[in-house]
């Protein structure tokens, strides 16, 4: 009964199908590629929903390897622009409320998903990111969309490691 109830459960869970828009971004020594999916189970067809992959290749290669996948219950998000390039080695991705860093040219990523590291302050708001800046030097801010703030504040977020960790003072 029970594996009866995990494989009905296991077989309404999004899936990613196939790819809808792919496009890549590069600053010379490595590259990102985005790919938006479409869901492919039929219960979830109804929704406006998509998938997300995230890829990195070294410049001139096509050996692109993943580095973050997401779902969107709502694939409304203009996502061109989310992916940044601070110089050849340091590269970042926000989207929803995560934002994803390389420093090593796209090989290692770390991912910072706010609300886990603001709880209480922060919420899974699928628009919890609304900026990003990061400077050559490593320093930067990260603005939060206030909807999805407790308090319903504006709220900024800073680094001084290009985005590896996040500070609200």
């Amino acid at each position: 009964m029970l594996a009866a109830a995990a494989l009905g459960v296991s077989a309404c869970e999004p899936r990613p199908g196939k790819v809808r828009e792919q496009w890549d971004e590069s600053n010379g020594s490595f590259k990102v590629r985005v790919q938006i999916l479409d869901e492919a189970r039929f219960a979830h067809s109804f929704e406006n929903s998509c998938h997300l992959r995230l890829l990195a290749a070294a410049a001139g290669s096509e050996q692109f390897k993943p580095f973050a996948t997401g779902y969107f219950s709502r694939c409304d998000q203009d996502l061109k622009g989310r992916v940044r390039f601070v110089n050849d080695r340091t590269g970042y991705v926000f989207v929803q409320w995560w934002f994803a860093v390389t420093t090593d040219g796209g090989r290692r990523w770390s991912i910072w998903d706010v609300p886990a590291h603001l709880a209480g302050r922060a919420y899974y708001n699928p628009r919890l990111i609304d900026a990003v800046d990061v400077a050559g030097d490593g320093t930067g801010t990260m603005t939060l969309n206030p909807d999805g703030v407790a308090d319903k504040q504006r709220l900024v977020l800073r680094t001084s490691n290009f985005g590896v960790e996040w500070s609200a003072k």
